[in-house]
């Protein structure tokens, strides 16, 4: 992941499309479209989607897409964060619009569908989240879903090759940052009419 440390960090990031590996378990929805919520909904595992089903699912989700964020998010209603109305158990003032957002590819990886579970390569804009991703696939499926794991394998040209682990240890025995400038990363993301 880029932070942005300096003005103008957080829009370097934000503007850079995305690479996702998505772990996805078919049969069970949470309220956080994640496997840290609590379960709201359960199919019977007979309602787990067949190859066909999922591969042609996955049409409906590439492109441009409406797309409403999980209520455990950080988009402000009202002045205040999703995910805080969310944990103390408030209602919301209104419902979370949903939001254009891109998918520019979308791959079924590996699927078992004894077990229900399945890995997707996502390649997205900023802002897309991954969990209303899976929640909207299980509904449109019919079989609910969420997702269990979630590795971010590139963002614009950077990919997991270029990561630096942010504390490393050094020749001389001492702990050291790892952190590239924002100007290392401006030149880095540089396109050449830019």
């Amino acid at each position: 992941m880029i932070y942005g440390l300096q003005p103008g960090g957080s829009h370097v990031s934000s503007s850079l499309w995305q690479e996702y590996d998505v772990c996805v378990q078919f049969g069970a929805a949470t309220d956080s479209y994640d496997s840290e919520g609590t379960i709201t909904h359960v199919a019977s595992k007979d309602k787990y989607p067949s190859l066909d089903q999922l591969v042609a699912a996955l049409n409906h989700f590439r492109g441009e897409i409406d797309q409403i964020p999980p209520i455990y998010s950080a988009i402000s209603i009202q002045g205040k964060r999703a995910y805080d109305y969310a944990r103390q158990g408030i209602p919301l003032p209104k419902p979370i619009e949903p939001r254009k957002v891109r998918i520019d590819s979308l791959e079924l990886v590996q699927y078992d569908d004894d077990g229900g579970d399945a890995l997707l390569r996502v390649t997205c804009g900023g802002g897309t989240y991954m969990r209303s991703l899976v929640h909207d696939l299980g509904l449109t499926l019919g079989c609910y879903a969420h997702m269990t794991g979630l590795k971010r394998t590139r963002q614009g040209p950077f990919t997991l090759e270029h990561c630096l682990a942010l504390v490393q240890k050094g020749e001389d025995g001492y702990q050291h940052r790892q952190l590239l400038s924002l100007e290392d990363v401006r030149r880095k993301t540089r396109t050449p009419n830019s």
